[in-house]
């Protein structure tokens, strides 16, 4: 088995980002898709793009595929937090596999007070419903709410 692909369930599985002209297209096309952004406001351009994969802030990053089809992406932040870009055609059960799988193979970094917990948590929009619903429905619940101007 490839050490770069790790299998979720039967359907689902990931990939770990590779600095290559697909990865860089990929993930671009899965921005440019994302109905919900919290890490930009404007659309960055391929090349600022391509630059910030390139030279990306991320513990881990991942392609999700369904069936061999792309379907998103998820990143591990080094405050331990999780952040998850998904396409529509993730059932719960997808998701649950995925976060199961990757905290199965990633622990959380050592905690340090205020700063990083001793576990993971996830970011997600507020106006991605679908997956609160998902991920409540899996056992994670909100603790806390950020806004921004």
């Amino acid at each position: 088995m490839n050490k770069h692909i790790i299998n979720c369930s039967k359907s689902v599985s990931l990939r770990l980002v590779e600095k290559t002209e697909q990865d860089y297209e990929i993930l671009y096309k899965l921005l440019k898709e994302k109905r919900n952004a919290i890490s930009h406001r404007k659309m960055p351009t391929y090349e600022d793009h391509k630059n910030f994969v390139l030279n990306h802030p991320y513990r881990s990053w991942m392609i999700i595929y369904k069936e061999n089809k792309v379907t998103g992406s998820i990143y591990i932040h080094y405050d331990n937090s999780i952040g998850l870009n998904l396409q529509t055609n993730l059932t719960t059960s997808d998701i649950e596999a995925i976060l199961t799988e990757v905290t199965s193979e990633y622990a959380p970094l050592e905690e340090k007070k205020s700063v990083i917990p001793n576990y993971f948590f996830l970011n997600v929009s507020p106006d991605e419903k679908d997956l609160i619903t998902s991920l409540n429905e899996i056992g994670y619940s909100i603790k806390q709410v950020s806004l921004r101007k």
